[in-house]
């Protein structure tokens, strides 16, 4: 069972899904794994009827899931989807004497507080479900001597932080070094269950349905 489906049991919650109709082409190819991806085109039908063709650059994400129809959104830079990718950076590191379970629940319930599911839950943790490792349950896997350790955008970190302390465990949080750059300003593109971060998005009508 995925880690996400073992807690979504656990914490009760579920979120509404939406559907959209798209079709939709790539282009352009990855620098290197999670990655900024040259370009993608999208092709999507309006009302049925007038096709819109949408340019992507400089993508940080796309997640494609769903063909059925609908509408399309823009969010700003301060989305959590694209604002990962431009947050300053942090590290928080706590006990392995911890309650892992416990732990893992308020982790869940603060991500999904911050993030919901615009970031997946195990992107920033490490996170062994219960078919790579010995326990009947998804646990944390060992990293640096006798602490876990989380690496991410600090806002998620951060909140991170604030619920292992609600629960009684010692944190050390650190923040590193701002880059002295000037950061890029990311957008969201959301299409039903799918959305695109990229930094400039160009949309034109391209045709009409059956003319």
């Amino acid at each position: 069972m995925p880690v996400c489906a073992w807690l979504g049991k656990r914490d009760g919650s579920r979120r509404p899904v939406w559907t959209r109709r798209i079709a939709l082409w790539t282009a352009g190819r990855s620098r290197s794994a999670r990655s900024i991806i040259h370009g993608a085109n999208l092709t999507i039908c309006m009302s049925g009827r007038i096709f819109w063709s949408v340019t992507c650059r400089r993508v940080h994400e796309a997640k494609i899931t769903s063909i059925d129809g609908g509408s399309l959104r823009v969010y700003p830079a301060t989305h959590p989807a694209a604002r990962q990718y431009v947050a300053r950076r942090a590290e928080l590191r706590w006990p392995r004497t911890c309650d892992e379970a416990k732990v893992l629940l308020a982790l869940y319930r603060a991500h999904t507080r911050a993030a919901d599911d615009w970031i997946p839950f195990d992107r920033y943790l490490s996170i062994e479900t219960p078919w790579t490792g010995t326990s009947l349950r998804p646990h944390f896997a060992p990293i640096s001597g006798d602490n876990f350790v989380c690496r991410g955008p600090d806002f998620l970190v951060r909140t991170y932080a604030k619920a292992l302390e609600a629960i009684g465990e010692q944190v050390q949080l650190t923040l590193r070094r701002a880059s002295k750059l000037k950061p890029a300003q990311p957008r969201v593109l959301h299409f039903g269950e799918s959305y695109v971060v990229a930094e400039r998005f160009r949309a034109e009508p391209a045709a009409i349905a059956g003319e």
